[in-house]
This record gives structure tokens, sequence and C-alpha cells, in this order.
């Protein structure tokens, strides 16, 4: 830790050096990791006020929970917040930005009647439709008071409805079903037959190198079964 405190922000308020140096442990071992997150919204706009304070905190508050990593300090300022996390050896940074971005991301409810979206107690009314520079469709919503955008994906629908429906505890027993159905299979392709890059150009090219792996992959199956079989 520097001595040179950051703006806005003073590591000793939050008392972090002593926190960082908390030893834990776990069935297997001793780890102290940690992780300082910084988060600026886009042009550095000083729009992290107000409810949105409130509500931000909540909600980090609650995906650390999950996670099960601490939450060591978390400052909110106008134009970027700081936020520092203790974490598991298994909660690499991407997991953890990963999960939080993304559930602030959909943390909005949409009535499909009046075409409008809906963030807390503010609504905001359809404006467009754009296209960004990397191709993806953005809808954009737009209220007329605050003077502020919504900006949410092309498939946004789709997005709520399947985080409505992973809030099932039916829906989460179909999707724990992913470790022993689909990624056994892709750990198989990508480990032991080492396929890791398309190396044809085009859709058609990428097309008939997994049509290959597939056949090999299930080959491989088929010949696992029948040893096991006339054995």
């Amino acid at each position: 830790m520097t001595k040179k405190l950051y703006l806005h922000f003073n590591p000793k308020v939050h008392k972090i050096e002593s926190k960082i140096a908390t030893v834990r442990t776990s069935h297997h071992c001793k780890y102290d990791i940690n992780y300082h997150i910084i988060w600026i919204p886009k042009y550095r706009k000083p729009i992290l006020t107000g409810k949105i304070v409130e509500v931000l905190k909540a909600i980090i508050e609650g995906q650390c929970q999950e996670m099960s990593i601490s939450n060591l300090a978390l400052e909110i300022m106008p134009d970027h917040l700081h936020l520092f996390v203790g974490a598991k050896p298994t909660a690499t940074p991407f997991k953890i930005i990963h999960k939080l971005k993304g559930n602030t991301h959909d943390k909005y409810e949409y009535d499909e009647e009046k075409d409008e979206m809906i963030v807390g107690k503010t609504r905001f009314r359809f404006k467009g439709l754009y296209v960004r520079k990397d191709g993806k469709k953005i809808f954009q919503y737009w209220n007329d008071k605050l003077k502020k955008k919504k900006d949410v994906p092309f498939y946004f629908r789709e997005r709520l409805r399947m985080r409505d429906k992973m809030k099932k505890d039916e829906s989460k027993d179909v999707y724990r079903l992913r470790k022993c159905t689909v990624e056994p299979v892709i750990g198989n392709i990508k480990q032991n037959l080492g396929f890791r890059e398309f190396l044809l150009k085009g859709l058609q090219g990428t097309k008939i190198e997994l049509n290959l792996v597939s056949i090999a992959h299930n080959l491989g199956k088929i010949w696992r079964m029948r040893v096991g079989i006339t054995a």
C-alpha cells in the first residue's frame, strides 16, 4: 500500500491496510487475495448521485455475498467508484467484474404495453435503435425529466425472460446439468483433442472444422463404449 492517497478516496478511513493483511483459511489452503476495482462511467460523467448510489451499494453488497467475497470498502463518487474486495483463489478478477457488471446491467423492468423501461421508479420512453461500431444493435430509451438515456441490448426481452426464469429452483436444476452434458464435451475437445482455434476462414470453413472435431469426439465415445460392452 502506497502512502499516496487516492483522489477523493482515503484508504485510512476504511482501514484498508489492516483488512488486506487478514489471512483467510479454506479446507486446503491459506490465502490473502485482495482486489482494488475502479469503475468509471462513460466519459466520466457525474451520474452516480442521489438514489443511484443507494441502489448501486445494495446491488454490489448483494452480489459480494452471493459470490462469497468480502466487501472490504466501497466508496461511490459522482464520476467513479472504488471497491476493495477480499476474494477466494477461485474468484478471479474477470469473474468478479463479470458478475457485478452483468447484474447491474439487467436491473430494470420492461412495460411492454407502453414500451417503456423502468429503472427503480424512473421510466424511460423508447427513443430509437442504433448500431454500434462493433455491429451490435442497441435500443435507446430516454427520460425527458432527468435528461438521461438507458441503452439496452437488442435482445433485452429474451434476457429479461431468462433472468426471471433462472430465479426458479426448477430452472436452476436444469442449468446445473450443463456441468455433465456440455462442459465435458468442450473439455475433451480442447484438452484431449487439442482443438483450441479454427484454422479455416469463413463460416463454411469453421462449420467443416467443427464437424470434423465433433466426429472425432463421437468416434472416441463409441470406441470407449464398445470396449466397455465387450469387456
